[in-house]
């Protein structure tokens, strides 16, 4: 997941550009190009987007329709978060919804909120190493 390429997602989903966004957001449209391009990006820009966009924060880090690949995540001790794109023999589109029993689409729905929530803890904490170690 590149989360400057889905704060870009989000810009356009809402029908808006960089301009529009760095006026209302009070980030500059120079930064904000910059954003863009990012892997990672720290939670201060995150909560100005969130705010001007008028969405959760935890929007940038769900899968986009760019991203329409199966994602898993890992967080390794080192901060580092890796990424594994597959298909496999995974069911995917409507046939997965058919397989899912309703008990296991809740289960999902709940772990998928517990998973955004860790993950912004995690930038949360990130951006509180780096202003330790005064980056």
């Amino acid at each position: 997941m590149n989360i400057g390429s889905n704060i870009k997602a989000r810009i356009y989903d809402k029908g808006l550009d960089i301009p529009q966004v760095a006026s209302k957001s009070g980030i500059s449209q120079s930064t904000l190009y910059n954003l863009i391009t990012k892997k990672s990006v720290e939670t201060k820009w995150l909560e100005k987007l969130s705010a001007a966009l008028e969405m959760p924060i935890t929007a940038f880090f769900e899968e986009t329709q760019a991203d329409s690949r199966d994602q898993s995540q890992v967080v390794k001790g080192d901060g580092v978060v890796a990424m594994n794109h597959s298909q496999g023999n995974q069911i995917t589109g409507p046939d997965q919804d058919k397989a899912l029993k309703d008990s296991e689409k809740l289960e999902l729905e709940e772990l998928r909120k517990e998973n955004r929530e860790l993950y912004k803890q995690l930038l949360e904490c990130k951006d509180q190493l780096l202003k330790l170690k005064g980056l």
